[in-house]
């Protein structure tokens, strides 16, 4: 497991390195690194040059492991995110079988060290900002992400899951939500409304037993905070 004193450390060697690069757009990174500018991928290939560049052992090992993930941020030019952070769809029926403790999104934020690449909006420009290496706390994961894992759970169990359809058919859920928890949500993740999932009891409000995809998102809020170190 990762200590919270090793992750500390290593934000600081980041900030060092990053001195020289800090705030130069990424076109300029793009010539310094040698990525070519119209490749769909860029600044997923600029992301791993500099990791690979920057003489920090533990760093490296993002490119090497599954026990780091790299999530590319983009904040607008007064600093503010306009979207919360997704992460992989879940099957219903196997979240339903799940126990907290062995859960997937438990594993994937005990295991998981997450490294935000943050990038800021000025006019048509983007700007480095900042590298922030994160591990999600334990109160967090066993307090407020455990509850929203846990309503999701039995919402999906006891059928309780379409709160209503408005005059546009769009669909209103009892999932998750953001305004009831200060760190996730669960929001759609499907293509359209046919891509969906089997859910293990049939909606009771509708009768569906197919739902459209999705996913937990950390709130961007709390997103915001966890880059800016708060």
């Amino acid at each position: 497991m990762v200590q919270n004193d090793y992750i500390l450390q290593l934000n600081e060697d980041i900030d060092s390195f990053l001195e020289q690069y800090k705030d130069s757009d990424v076109d300029y990174l793009y010539s310094v690194f040698d990525v070519n500018p119209d490749a769909k991928n860029r600044l997923s290939v600029l992301i791993n040059k500099m990791i690979w560049e920057s003489d920090l052992e533990p760093l490296k090992k993002v490119g090497l492991s599954d026990d780091y993930c790299i999530k590319t941020i983009k904040l607008d030019k007064y600093g503010k995110l306009k979207e919360s952070m997704s992460f992989p769809v879940f099957k219903y029926c196997e979240l339903a079988d799940e126990e907290w403790e062995t859960s997937t999104l438990h594993k994937m934020f005990s295991d998981t060290v997450f490294v935000f690449v943050v990038f800021k909006n000025e006019g048509k420009e983007l700007f480095l900002n900042r590298i922030k290496i994160w591990k999600m706390p334990q109160n967090v994961l066993d307090g407020g992400v455990k509850d929203a894992w846990s309503k999701m759970k039995e919402c999906i169990c006891s059928g309780t899951i379409v709160k209503y359809i408005d005059d546009h058919g769009k669909y209103f859920t009892y999932f998750p939500s953001s305004t009831e928890n200060q760190y996730v949500h669960v929001r759609p993740h499907a293509q359209n409304r046919d891509d969906t999932y089997p859910l293990p009891v049939p909606d009771k409000l509708t009768g569906l037993v197919k739902y459209p995809k999705h996913s937990f998102w950390l709130n961007r809020a709390y997103v915001l905070k966890i880059i800016n170190g708060e």
